[in-house]
């Protein structure tokens, strides 16, 4: 039996601070080692941020907001998550993402959520074409090889 388990974090992206000194909170999905992050649409003082119980304090009227709006999006995705799994369906991370996301926007819907990132576990920049530099190189000299020629023949 493949036991998938889903973890959800929400934390604060505290190099994003507006004008009015908040910081977004971010949503992060991390599902058999894949990560997956996205902004939730809310934002929060830093101060009011606890990161280890995931949520605002001290309780007061905003605070309390945001803390039912989390509890609301961890509920909404858990629910497709559990879906997902009664119905033996298997999806893509990718998929699972765009259902997360849909979940956010039915419960925030006049809030702006962000792509989420996608994380590279090693640089791939330029080896691409790199790549295909050194494969025309190599074929470019088997071409005027004879030997190579008279091995395929």
């Amino acid at each position: 039996m493949n036991i998938n388990i889903l973890k959800i974090l929400f934390l604060i992206s505290a190099t994003r601070i507006n004008n009015q000194g908040l910081v977004p909170i971010i949503c992060r999905l991390t599902f058999q080692g894949d990560r997956k992050a996205f902004s939730t649409g809310l934002f929060i003082n830093p101060n009011y941020w606890n990161s280890k119980q995931q949520k605002a304090k001290p309780p007061n009227d905003n605070n309390t907001f945001i803390n039912s709006q989390l509890s609301l999006i961890k509920n909404e995705i858990n629910q497709a998550f559990l879906f997902l799994q009664v119905n033996e369906k298997t999806i893509s991370h990718q998929e699972f993402i765009e259902i997360s996301q849909n979940c956010i926007a039915n419960v925030l819907p006049n809030h702006f959520i962000s792509e989420p990132e996608i994380r590279v576990s090693h640089q791939i920049k330029g080896r691409t074409l790199n790549a295909f530099d050194f494969t025309k190189g190599i074929l470019q000299s088997i071409n005027g090889n004879s030997d190579y020629h008279w091995f395929l023949s």
